[in-house]
């Protein structure tokens, strides 16, 4: 996936809110192995899985597990006090349970951020990073409208830093393999007794990410921050069907719900306008409206053509361009993973979990 600075790193702290969940907890395990943090926080509201990780880990004295709520600003803003680095990785993600529970969704996912910018803003923190999700593209489903809304609001919070030394960005993916409530810990661990699984379409499709990569990318965007932009990865897709046939199940057809998409959207049309792609990432520049008063410029299209200029060169000197034809990202319209690797990536999973080095509860 992408490269990153180890450097920037080195003795610094991190504090990851939702830090027990897959992503946190994998996360961790790749920073303690390979990277110098001087002190790792794991916030969460989850007691059992604390209670988890600790015993897992041995008590490493880098970790340090926090108790709590994003929703609760107060004990946010206790937990954020002298870190460098800020992971928001907190959220509601059942697509279904939020759309039975909308206002718990809202509550976590858009309260809950705006809180992490507040905290972050009296700490001193140098970059916050939001783990979003290409569900926030054109959503049609509550957790997909209150990630949008999420990513809207980090890339506005630098627009509120003044004076201070502090960056807001995205790192916007599609479905980490393994991970909890995944499509793919559903089909072997709830269902894996049963002969045929359930499909709501046989054209269905998934981004597809591995956890290692997944890591990596959030490592690189944390190097690569400027401020307000989305990052987003080239990943491969996945045919849902594929899937079923390389578990060696068939797989019964029950008809799409109403707030799932046939294909996931990593950038719509309206966003390719603004897309700037490099090697192995795109990059989607903040609009214009949220930098105007931080460039300075005689007028309103100078200030537009700095601030696009800005995110065509990354801080490793890596160039951009412009993408040439304007359309969506779409998992329909990209190169897929076939069986055969599909199969390769389920035992692949399956050993990391044995050795322990994909953490999986």
């Amino acid at each position: 996936m992408l490269n990153y600075s180890p450097k920037i790193f080195k003795n610094q702290s991190i504090l990851i809110t939702g830090g027990t969940g897959t992503l946190g907890r994998n996360f961790t395990n790749y920073c303690l192995k390979n990277l110098k943090f001087k002190k790792i926080i794991i916030f969460s509201r989850d007691e059992q899985k604390h209670f988890k990780m600790k015993n897992f880990f041995k008590d490493d004295r880098r970790l340090r597990f926090f108790l709590g709520d994003v929703r609760d600003y107060d004990r946010l803003e206790f937990a954020t006090k002298n870190v460098d680095f800020i992971l928001h990785a907190a959220a509601n993600k059942h697509v279904r349970l939020s759309e039975y529970n909308p206002m718990e969704c809202i509550k976590t996912n858009v309260i809950g951020t705006e809180n992490v910018i507040r905290a972050s803003l009296k700490s001193s923190a140098k970059r916050v990073l939001l783990v979003s999700s290409d569900k926030a593209v054109s959503p049609v489903n509550l957790y997909g409208s209150t990630k949008s809304l999420a990513e809207k609001i980090f890339t506005s919070a630098n627009n509120l830093v003044g004076t201070q030394d502090i960056r807001f960005s995205t790192a916007r993916y599609g479905n980490v393999i393994g991970s909890e409530g995944s499509v793919f810990q559903l089909f072997n661990e709830t269902l894996k007794n049963e002969k045929t699984l359930p499909l709501t379409d046989v054209k269905m499709t998934r981004f597809w990410i591995s956890i290692d990569d997944c890591i990596k990318f959030i490592l690189g965007s944390f190097t690569r921050m400027q401020g307000g932009e989305v990052f987003i990865p080239k990943l491969k897709s996945i045919r849902i069907k594929d899937l079923i046939t390389s578990l060696n199940k068939n797989f019964e057809i029950t008809g799409k719900n109403g707030n799932e998409k046939l294909d996931e959207i990593m950038f719509n049309l309206e966003e390719s306008h603004s897309i700037i792609e490099f090697n192995k990432f795109f990059i989607l520049p903040p609009s214009l409206e949220y930098f105007i008063g931080r460039v300075s410029g005689p007028g309103h299209k100078q200030t537009q053509k700095i601030i696009k200029n800005k995110f065509l060169k990354t801080i490793l000197l890596e160039k951009g361009r412009k993408i040439k034809k304007q359309e969506r990202y779409s998992s329909g319209n990209n190169t897929f993973i076939s069986v055969p690797e599909i199969k390769k990536l389920n035992k692949k999973i399956i050993n990391s979990i044995k050795k322990k080095k994909f953490i999986f509860w």
